[in-house]
């Protein structure tokens, strides 16, 4: 039975079945799941959630209590597990301190696909050393820390959208990958096929590429002409592996098969294929193009999350919003405190309380001296909304 109740009685024990609440109102995974410890119990009313859905068949009902010594322990068996599991664990790079090392990746990055393309074009055959240097680089930025790569990644010109937008879905499947728990052989994989995916489109006609307009029927045809193309030269090369060209042929394909090659549908897209899809479409979103202008990271991520029954899977994005976070390192933000900040740091544990560091005060127009901030201690301060960097006329990277 489902029941509606306050969420001053949620117990451990009971089963969410929705949250009434929209997704960027609150921190969790999707609107159903366990409270199966009390830490979680305490972030639902942290949400200022007011009303839950509960699954009576699935979980307790309200007036069925859990002993609060059993809850104890169970947070205490937690703890230790993974203390337990992860000894001595390096600490990772700080934003600050990895931002150096990331606008080195970039630019090499994008002067190496700048060369892979023009060869590409030329019809040579490209060699994995390049690519797997560009591979490897991205890799170990992510590992030290993912925040900075993933801002960096986002600032594209219109004329530079071809390299880095290959570059940026690279980025994203990297830190999606790892977030997903793929091993290291498979994870290079994927970034080697997210790195080429777009090659075909050194094939298609420049003008079409940089058409400011819509394209007609038959222009749209020849631009899907791409993956294909791309992965038929791809295959000629000889050193992408299977897990690679399924980034390649399905970055395009829709799980209600309105996709293009192929028109797959369900479990004829490979997890791969679908994550890829999630990720090309993000960067695409958040980039300047010739025909549109950027949207910001928490409006792609919300539409992302609309289209995702139809186009990518429901679980799957909303796992790709977890590793990037509701709020992307370097967004804008408008604060309830009437102040426009930065995000600085996720808090994995507080999606929608990040780090921010405060810099333009919209009440008397001034840029105050540079405060950060943690929202997640900080009740009585939050989020109202992310701004475009555009429009308030700020540069968030001048503050980081």
């Amino acid at each position: 039975m489902i029941k509606k109740i306050a969420t001053q009685n949620l117990k451990v024990g009971m089963y969410i079945h929705d949250l009434d609440a929209a997704w960027m109102k609150h921190p969790f995974f999707s609107n159903r799941f366990a409270l199966d410890k009390q830490a979680t119990v305490d972030e639902v009313i942290a949400a200022g959630i007011k009303h839950v859905y509960i699954d009576t068949e699935r979980g307790q009902d309200f007036d069925v209590a859990v002993p609060i010594d059993v809850v104890q322990q169970e947070i205490s068996d937690t703890e230790q597990l993974l203390a337990d599991e992860l000894p001595g664990l390096d600490k990772q790079a700080s934003f600050e301190s990895e931002l150096v090392q990331a606008k080195l990746v970039v630019y090499e990055a994008n002067k190496a696909m700048r060369l892979v393309m023009r060869n590409a074009r030329l019809g040579h055959k490209i060699e994995s050393t390049a690519v797997d240097e560009v591979v490897d680089s991205i890799s170990a930025s992510v590992l030290r820390n993912k925040d900075a790569l993933l801002t960096l990644a986002r600032i594209k010109t219109v004329d530079q959208y071809t390299y880095m937008h290959s570059i940026g879905v690279c980025v994203l499947m990297t830190v999606f990958a790892q977030t997903m728990g793929y091993d290291d052989e498979t994870i290079r994989q994927i970034a080697t096929g997210a790195l080429m995916h777009d090659l075909g489109k050194t094939r298609v006609s420049p003008e079409l590429l940089s058409k400011p307009g819509p394209l007609t029927t038959d222009e749209f045809a020849e631009m899907k002409q791409h993956v294909e193309l791309g992965a038929e030269q791809l295959a000629g090369f000889g050193w992408l592996s299977d897990v690679s060209m399924s980034v390649v042929m399905q970055h395009h394909e829709r799980v209600d098969g309105s996709g293009y090659p192929f028109g797959l549908r369900g479990d004829g897209l490979s997890e791969v294929g679908r994550m890829s899809a999630i990720a090309d479409v993000y960067d695409a979103l958040i980039s300047n193009r010739c025909y549109k202008q950027a949207w910001e990271p928490t409006y792609a991520l919300g539409k992302l999350l609309e289209w995702s029954p139809d186009h990518f899977g429901e679980e799957l994005a909303h796992q790709f919003v977890r590793c990037v976070g509701i709020y992307p390192v370097g967004t804008l933000v408008r604060l309830s405190s009437e102040m426009i900040a930065v995000v600085m740091e996720q808090d994995e544990a507080h999606l929608l309380r990040p780090r921010v560091r405060l810099v333009f005060n919209e009440r008397n127009g001034r840029y105050p001296l540079l405060e950060d901030m943690d929202l997640a201690a900080a009740d009585s301060i939050v989020i109202v909304e992310s701004v475009s960097a555009q429009k308030v006329g700020i540069d968030p990277l001048a503050f980081i």
